[in-house]
């Protein structure tokens, strides 16, 4: 997602925006996980002051991995905090 700094202003600013990226699916195929749903939910807020940009926000996804103790499917909720 792009998003125009010149209409960042000082008061914080939130959005919120569903994502379907192949680098994320590159990702988890390569440590062998299966995303439970090929998308990720993000909430962010972005403020500035001078020329500095401030973005904090949280994410949720879910995949699907194996269970270390019977091997089973199960479905993970991933929600990082950045």
């Amino acid at each position: 997602m792009r998003y125009a700094v010149h209409n960042i202003h000082e008061a914080p600013r939130t959005i919120s925006f569903d994502e379907k990226s192949p680098w994320m699916d590159a990702i988890l195929d390569r440590l062998g996980e299966t995303p439970a749903a090929r998308e990720i939910h993000v909430d962010l807020e972005l403020s500035r002051i001078d020329d500095n940009v401030f973005v904090h926000g949280r994410g949720h996804t879910a995949v699907t991995c194996e269970c270390a103790r019977c091997l089973k499917p199960l479905q993970v909720n991933v929600n990082p905090v950045f």
